[in-house]
């Protein structure tokens, strides 16, 4: 049997504490789209993690995931 493709997509947490998690809903409709037979999806969220402790990137991130999405907030206006 095949290993499955894996990836991993990411939420960096809240900017601001008032409960905006513009990110969340997002990458969960994203895994939706990529979930499939073949496809392992996993998501986490950084703003749950840090209830159990300090973050560590190197234990989340490993080098078998071959693609990751980063939801992350930005104000750049481009004209």
């Amino acid at each position: 049997m095949q290993d499955r493709f894996r990836v991993l997509l990411l939420w960096p947490g809240a900017l601001y504490g008032d409960g905006r998690v513009f990110g969340v809903p997002h990458l969960l409709s994203l895994a939706g789209a990529l979930r499939s037979p073949i496809v392992d999806v996993r998501i986490i969220d950084l703003d749950l993690e840090r209830a159990f402790g300090a973050v560590r990137l190197d234990q989340i991130v490993s080098s078998n995931v071959p693609l990751m999405g980063l939801s992350c907030f930005s104000l750049a206006t481009y004209i």
